[in-house]
């Protein structure tokens, strides 16, 4: 049993299945098969027991895919998926304040000190404590955190943030594209990973040849159905290649942005599910067009003063009480969502010995201590 898949516009064949036993019958038979995947760390032992040398990246996709390709069937036409060295808007947000290496989300930076992102992945942020890696690998502290007032967790309605840096880079950002584009075809920017030697890198993936869908015709999965109850919307696009393409070759983070294939530098929107840059399954976006009058808002309003302060002697665990009386409990920021409450209402926040633990109020330090 094998599937076909697409690296570099060539044909790749994948064995995925091998014939167990089959049952025939007059009119109809039954086969079945025993996943390759289920068997891979058997293979390798095997062939450490036999003497031979087994690298870690045997089985990959990707490895598998460079092999022979020359040898493949080729797709004519323009690339499906086409490599950039780097867009300089780009930034990763992390997904915690231990790791400066690894991001889970992407966000696009549309003024030096302005990024923009999904709100999912900005729902977890702290002010002066979390970051952005710029694409120049230097960092930037958040100063303020703004989640649209209209969204909602684990949907993809108003799914939009807008973050603003402690100060301002000198990286060149990214337009926001609000204008018509039914004639402009559009590109999904991910990530494409690639071994070197048995090291893993990742490069910038610009998705193309990709369908703009909306309504019936896009034809979402059963997971983004779940978060989507009121179906697409005018603030949404779906973006799909029928052509499945080899995992790790174009890899969409939330966050990823949606451009214009003429001008990379033209954002219309971001990526909020489709993990495989619309190939196979579909990529739904969040444009920016829906969006004008709340981000316009934004960007007008004077920033906000905040009254942040460390406290080198406090350390986990330890008590803590703001200036209005509220008693807390020093507890790793993540582990203490009132603590973005606080954010909201414009009241101070304590910082245990460094940012990555804070004065958590006693009632929401005791539910996590209790969960």
């Amino acid at each position: 049993l094998n599937i076909n898949l697409i690296y570099e516009n060539h044909v790749v064949p994948y064995v995925i299945g091998i014939l167990s036993h089959s049952i025939h019958l007059r009119q109809f038979s039954i086969e079945t098969f025993v996943q390759i995947s289920y068997l891979t760390e058997w293979i390798k032992e095997t062939f450490q027991d036999l003497g031979e040398e087994v690298p870690s990246s045997l089985f990959d996709p990707l490895v598998c895919a460079e092999r022979y390709l020359e040898q493949r069937q080729k797709i004519q036409g323009n690339l499906l998926v086409k490599k950039i060295d780097s867009v300089e808007y780009m930034v990763i947000i992390p997904d915690s304040s231990s790791s400066k290496t690894i991001g889970t989300c992407v966000g696009v930076l549309i003024r030096s000190d302005v990024v923009v992102t999904l709100a999912q992945c900005a729902n977890y942020l702290i002010i002066l404590s979390s970051w952005v890696i710029l694409s120049d690998y230097s960092s930037k502290s958040i100063r303020d955190v703004f989640i649209h007032p209209g969204y909602k967790e684990d949907t993809f309605y108003n799914n939009i943030a807008l973050l603003t840096l402690t100060s301002e880079t000198s990286i060149t950002p990214a337009s926001m594209y609000f204008y018509s584009f039914e004639k402009e075809r559009v590109a999904l920017l991910g990530y494409k990973k690639r071994f070197f030697f048995e090291d893993l890198i990742e490069t910038i993936a610009e998705a193309q040849q990709l369908s703009i869908l909306f309504d019936d015709d896009c034809n979402p999965t059963q997971e983004q159905r779940s978060r989507l109850a009121e179906g697409l919307q005018v603030e949404h696009m779906c973006l799909r290649n029928e052509h499945y393409i080899v995992p790790g070759s174009c890899e969409a983070r939330p966050g990823s942005p949606v451009v214009l294939s003429s001008d990379i530098g033209s954002v219309i929107g971001l990526s909020m599910s489709g993990n495989y840059c619309g190939f196979g399954e579909p990529a739904i976006v969040t444009l920016f067009h829906d969006h004008l009058v709340w981000i316009s808002s934004v960007l007008e309003t004077p920033p906000k003063e905040w009254f942040v302060f460390t406290i080198p002697g406090l350390k986990m665990s330890e008590v803590c009480v703001y200036p209005e009386g509220t008693v807390g409990t020093c507890v790793s920021r993540t582990s203490c969502p009132s603590v973005h409450q606080r954010v909201k209402d414009n009241l101070p926040i304590f910082f245990c010995t460094d940012k990555s633990i804070v004065c958590c109020p006693e009632d929401s330090a005791t539910e996590v201590g209790e969960n």
